[in-house]
């Protein structure tokens, strides 16, 4: 029975690969079909700048690369590659120079024959000249504020000789697009760290929003948008707090734990969200909680979840700091490490914590209090540098980042009372 049981899952499963392979298959088609046509095009009139911007949406990474004709000649490039040479030819083209900008990390550069000479460009750069040559460029003006926020550039000169800050750069965004579900959001941002409000006379006369505001009409703008569900979670003082949101004529209450489950039901790979959710469930004594991804139906418990937002953020310190506290010591968690199963304890997880966040002090105290062997030494890697510190050194360490951590400085004391004792 059990040999029958395993048998028919396994034949199931196969079926559902052969189904997902197929659905696959037929989509690759429909893309291959796609790109079959714009290259067509391409070979019609080389010169047509928006050919080769239509032939990079095709392409769903941006290390993939296709291959066309090209004045008899066979080429083969990537996204990058296709946007610069649609600025090539058409340097005014105001899409090819946002979807560019969209390509670049936010220090990258990138050169560019542009009217016969090599420019280099930054991000900025070329969002700048996206929205000189479509003024009404509301998306420029959104991925422009995150550019300059991402870049710590906290003012530029734009137009006519007008300061423009991310802040601005929003509120210009939601101007000309008071739809803008983004920009929304990313305004938001911008006031909850600051605790300030927006003065949004264009779309709302009369109305100052505070980022609580902005973040429920991102909701109403997107009812997908992950990001806004899981921004408005953090607003919310604590897990009873409730909020209102309409859609869709209808007002649907939420509270922190609701606004975290819809933040990973439109974005399943959210490490933050299941982060938050843990710790939720944490402080609500909940022994588990339902989640639907991907169409199925899944139980995580708090444990479940850091894992979770693990392997959708191997470098999330936090999620393998907070595993470190709930095992005891005598016991250890199986993870996969760059796509190797290891076998870690307290120490290990409390070491991986350090390894993605350098400076992060409880990381270290907690890593000392693991240790019984005052003279024994840790191996630690600290901005891709291998150390070896014992725990005197490992609580110096900690005072060092936070020289008023009184559990450090009453540890340090007592170590060192028993090394002279």
């Amino acid at each position: 029975m059990l040999l029958f049981i395993f048998f028919k899952d396994s034949l199931v499963k196969k079926v559902n690969q052969n189904k997902l392979k197929e659905i696959n298959r037929k989509k690759n088609n429909v893309i291959n079909l796609e790109q079959f046509k714009i290259k067509k095009e391409i070979e019609k009139r080389p010169n047509n700048s928006d050919n080769y911007i239509k032939l990079s949406f095709t392409l769903n990474d941006d290390n993939e690369k296709v291959g066309f004709n090209l004045n008899g000649k066979k080429k083969n490039l990537t996204k990058k590659e296709l946007l610069i040479h649609a600025i090539e030819l058409n340097p005014k083209n105001p899409l090819a120079l946002n979807n560019l900008s969209c390509q670049l990390s936010v220090h990258d550069t990138v050169t560019i024959l542009m009217n016969g000479k090599k420019q280099r460009l930054s991000r900025i750069d070329l969002l700048k000249l996206a929205i000189k040559n479509k003024p009404n460029y509301a998306n420029a003006y959104c991925n422009l504020g995150v550019s300059m926020e991402k870049k710590g550039v906290s003012h530029i000169l734009f137009g006519d000789n007008k300061w423009l800050t991310p802040k601005t750069a929003y509120i210009k965004a939601l101007e000309i697009d008071p739809f803008h579900s983004i920009a929304y959001n990313n305004l938001a941002l911008c006031l909850f760290r600051s605790e300030e409000k927006a003065d949004l006379n264009l779309c709302y006369p009369n109305k100052n929003l505070s980022a609580q505001d902005l973040f429920i009409k991102s909701i109403q703008c997107d009812h997908q948008n992950s990001e806004a569900f899981y921004n408005l979670s953090t607003t919310l003082k604590d897990e009873k707090e409730k909020i209102s949101i309409k859609i869709s004529n209808k007002s649907i209450p939420f509270d922190k734990q609701s606004l975290l489950i819809m933040a990973i039901h439109f974005n399943p790979s959210h490490a933050n969200a299941y982060y938050n959710l843990a710790i939720l469930l944490n402080k609500k004594g909940q022994r588990a909680i339902a989640l639907k991804i991907n169409g199925k139906n899944n139980s995580f418990n708090e444990i479940e979840l850091y894992i979770r937002a693990i392997e959708c953020d191997k470098k999330h310190s936090r999620s393998y700091y907070n595993l470190g506290l709930i095992l005891h010591r005598n016991q250890a968690i199986i993870l996969d490490i760059d796509g190797e199963y290891k076998v870690l304890d307290k120490a290990s997880l409390f070491k991986l914590a350090i390894q993605y966040q350098p400076n992060f002090t409880d990381a270290y105290f907690n890593l000392a209090l693991c240790m019984k062997n005052l003279h024994s030494k840790v191996d630690l890697i600290v901005e891709n540098k291998p150390l070896l510190l014992n725990k005197v050194e490992l609580l110096e360490k900690v005072l060092s980042l936070d020289p008023n951590h009184e559990l450090a400085t009453n540890e340090l004391s007592k170590v060192s009372y028993e090394d002279k004792n």
